[in-house]
């Protein structure tokens, strides 16, 4: 019973995999994760995250806040600065979740050539590098 479970569900067990292991490895091995008390000054995000933050006070960016990148780049920051303001809470949710989409994106294509277990491992091996 429980093995014809896992057979009928297992994309949904291999899907929540990936998800918690993108959450664990920013959690642990990100300059944005949580446990880091680093202001991130050294980094082109802190730039993205002030515009995006401005962004959630009213200003606008090439009007009153400026740098040479798209406006696409700075939505993400916009949505992580409603997140959380004052920490990077909502940068780590945000890189978590676009992580965990790369994950099950190549998790896919790997399963169109590998359909057996060997495709979990391929997966492991090309998220750790």
């Amino acid at each position: 019973m429980q093995i014809e479970f896992f057979k009928k569900h297992n994309n949904l067990f291999v899907y929540l995999s990936i998800i918690l292991f993108s959450f664990v490895f920013f959690y642990y091995f990100n300059v944005i994760s949580p446990i880091r008390e680093e202001i991130l000054f050294h980094y082109d995000i802190s730039v993205f995250y002030n515009i995006g933050k401005g962004m959630t006070r009213g200003m606008l960016p090439y009007k009153d806040l400026f740098d040479h990148k798209g406006v696409y780049t700075y939505f993400p920051f916009y949505i992580a600065s409603l997140i959380s303001e004052y920490n990077h809470i909502g940068l780590y949710v945000i890189f978590s979740l676009y992580y965990s989409l790369i994950g099950i994106f190549t998790y896919k294509i790997i399963h169109l050539y590998i359909k057996d277990l060997k495709s979990n491992i391929v997966y492991i091996v090309s998220a750790l590098f």
